[in-house]
């Protein structure tokens, strides 16, 4: 008779792991199963998404190469070369979604192992618990469980750079060299992040008296390395900073006050926040890292080259040239920290801090699915409704008209309208359609007026006028921005009669 045969300590499937990636893959599991509950994997698509999807979908691998030296984009080519491949085997959104999840679950796993491989607590009497805090507070960092299966070269950027501090941590620079060169392969942030681990090995050198030429002569080797594995982010830097003056406008720049605003909500993933909630959470989140920066310090000292190596990438997104909900990597930085903290303060102290940590993880993760109250518009915006919308009251030889980029989209994607314009002007608005549906909204003004002016004109009728997404900050954002806003996010219309 057929018998399974049970070895006497029991199936020991993580028989030879050592004891911190036992408890990073427990971390890793709570972390998939959150991102997965609270939406990840199965959500909206969101507007930088359509970006990378239209690439690969409307170029080859050559005319991607081809784009770095015409600057068309602000990023290496390497993300979306990989997501051509991924594409090429399975064009599927979701698909390209898990491979992001799994790049934000190797950031979770080694910021775990990197954290309690350096810093696990000697005595083991209060250590299960400091552990267990220590592991739910990276697990449940906020920003990658929103952001964390993006369509983006953010996920893919983290994972890469999480790598290096690892093979760093370990003392292997040659492979830490070789992975940031890649990670500048994939965003212009490798080139700080690298520059930090650089800095920090000279600065031990000299500081325990063994600088010398030899030592500078192996880092410009690994500088080398660095750059030769980060050719395709250098191809693509000098392209674009030939072309800069033409590249970059006003409204691609957000003011440093506005940024300081922005960046810590960014940073903790509180967009989903309104104001009235985010700036407490915020206020009480920064003064808490600022504390334990200064109060753990020579504790986490023992991980100085990843809080050097987030200098540059955090003055960068504090002087508003680049949007916090990419700066995933240092959004687990600073978990880190907290973590770190939870592992080395005294047991009064370290309960204290894993409590107010995790709450406000909690919180914000909570608020995820709010649409009234919340930071960032288009999050408010149900274009589930506006898809049943559009499917009930236009026909197929109607005219989509819209200002929203992702509903244009996914009206394309569905293929049953024969016109979706983003424009007045769009070829196919020359043909005669009875009925026109538009959907404007913010910020482009100028472009809702140039839409509703042509439905107007071309169509006798305006039946129907509904309201999608409501901001009740609409006003106070308006305030402190300086830039109107409707607190109606976007105004569905059905025209008929049309010529």
């Amino acid at each position: 008779m057929f018998e399974i045969r049970v070895p006497p300590h029991g199936l020991q499937l993580f028989r030879n792991t050592p004891p911190g990636a036992k408890t990073a893959f427990v971390g890793c599991f709570f972390f998939i199963i959150l991102s997965v509950y609270s939406g990840s994997l199965f959500r909206n698509f969101f507007d930088d998404e359509i970006f990378t999807l239209l690439i690969i979908q409307r170029n080859s691998f050559i005319q991607i190469l081809q784009q770095m030296f015409s600057a068309q984009d602000t990023h290496p080519p390497l993300p979306h070369l990989v997501f051509k491949a991924l594409w090429a085997i399975w064009p599927s959104i979701h698909f390209l979604r898990s491979f992001s999840l799994i790049c934000s679950t190797v950031c979770i796993y080694l910021s775990i192992r990197i954290v309690l491989d350096a810093l696990r607590p000697q005595t083991q009497v209060d250590a299960p618990w400091r552990i267990g805090a220590g592991v739910l507070i990276i697990a449940t960092t906020p920003l990658v469980i929103a952001q964390g299966d993006a369509v983006r070269w953010y996920p893919m950027f983290a994972a890469v750079v999480f790598c290096a501090f690892r093979y760093e941590y370990g003392g292997k620079h040659w492979h830490s060299a070789v992975l940031s060169g890649i990670g500048f392969s994939t965003d212009f942030l490798g080139a700080p992040v690298y520059a930090g681990i650089a800095a920090t090995r000279l600065w031990a050198n000299w500081k325990n008296g063994r600088l010398s030429l030899h030592i500078i002569a192996t880092e410009v080797r690994y500088g080398i390395c660095f750059a030769a594995f980060g050719i395709l982010g250098f191809t693509n830097l000098v392209s674009l900073l030939i072309r800069l003056p033409g590249r970059i406008t006003e409204s691609q720049l957000v003011s440093p006050l506005t940024a300081v605003g922005q960046a810590p909500l960014g940073l903790i993933g509180g967009y989903s926040l309104g104001i009235f909630a985010g700036l407490p959470i915020v206020a009480v989140y920064g003064t808490l890292l600022i504390y334990l920066f200064w109060r753990q310090r020579d504790q986490l000292a023992r991980l100085m080259f990843i809080w050097v190596a987030s200098i540059a990438p955090a003055l960068i997104v504090f002087a508003g040239f680049s949007k916090s909900r990419s700066f995933l990597f240092l959004a687990i930085s600073c978990s880190m920290v907290l973590s770190a903290s939870v592992l080395t303060a005294t047991a009064k102290r370290a309960l204290a801090i894993a409590a107010v940590a995790i709450l406000i993880h909690m919180l914000v993760l909570a608020n995820r699915g709010g649409t009234i109250g919340v930071f960032k518009r288009n999050l408010a915006i149900p274009y589930s409704e506006i898809s049943e919308f559009v499917k009930l009251n236009l026909p197929a030889d109607g005219a989509l008209m819209t200002t929203d980029g992702v509903a244009a989209y996914l009206a394309r994607q569905e293929g049953r309208i024969s016109c979706v314009a983003l424009s007045a002007n769009a070829p196919c608005l020359r043909d005669k359609h009875r009925v026109i549906v538009t959907l404007t909204g913010e910020p482009d003004l100028s472009r809702q007026t140039q839409i509703l002016e042509f439905a107007r004109t071309h169509c006798r009728r305006e039946e129907i006028s509904i309201p999608f997404g409501i901001d009740e900050e609409a006003a106070l954002k308006s305030n402190l921005t300086g830039s109107p806003l409707s607190r109606i996010i976007l105004t569905g219309r059905l025209f008929k009669d049309c010529e």
